[in-house]
């Protein structure tokens, strides 16, 4: 059976996540939090694996609550719920790995779908937040795309940045691609000089702002 924690400050609608849970002979319920802070303690001691997580609760917020799980080295798998959202709310959300988001006042068959989807390890989100999501994300594909076509940069390229950004050194980069160190510190010259970096530091500047962010 799969480990399953709520947290929640909406009482109602956590007697509702309880009851799916308790009905449901995959789950089983490992324990409930109902602010931000209790689940930052509980969820990092009984590393349960699929949450529940409100975005606006006292103490903490979800996305704070997620964010600070997910800096503990925490790989719960996260469905999100909310009564509402903001675009703002998405910006920050997106680079957290969560693996569903579902309104609270969605049918709950929605619920039903996430946890089936979380639990045969695919994604699932609300419609209504899905196509802000998807459409964030395409914005962001885009403005990444145009950053690698204004340098010019090759996929070798970008590859080598993305492993300098990583703290990879010349050796562990060639064993990565299987090349040469030799041809490696010519695809690294080329990025720095199409990126106009001059070290290390600022390849990763530039692959962390520009394409990671």
């Amino acid at each position: 059976m799969t480990s399953v924690y709520i947290c929640d400050d909406d009482t109602s609608f956590r007697n509702t996540l309880k009851n799916l849970i308790t009905s449901d002979k995959r789950l089983t319920l490992t324990g409930e939090g109902t602010d931000g802070a209790q689940g930052l303690r509980e969820i990092a001691k009984l590393a349960p694996a699929i949450c529940f997580i409100d975005l606006l609760m006292p103490h903490m917020d979800g996305v704070d609550l997620i964010t600070q799980l997910r800096k503990k080295g925490v790989s719960t798998k996260i469905i999100v719920v909310s009564q509402t959202y903001e675009e703002s709310w998405i910006d920050r959300l997106i680079p957290l790995n969560i693996s569903a988001f579902v309104m609270k006042t969605d049918d709950v068959a929605h619920l039903h779908q996430a946890i089936t989807s979380v639990l045969g390890g695919d994604t699932y989100f609300s419609p209504r937040f899905g196509s802000v999501l998807y459409k964030k994300l395409g914005q962001r594909y885009q403005q990444r795309s145009v950053e690698i076509e204004s340098h010019g940069l090759t996929p070798k390229e970008l590859v080598v940045a993305e492993l300098v950004s990583q703290g990879k050194t010349v050796r562990e980069i060639a064993e990565h691609l299987s090349c040469s160190e030799n041809t490696v510190k010519t695809h690294k010259l080329n990025l720095m000089r199409k990126l106009d970096a001059k070290n290390s530091s600022e390849v990763t500047s530039w692959y962390l702002t520009k394409i990671q962010a």
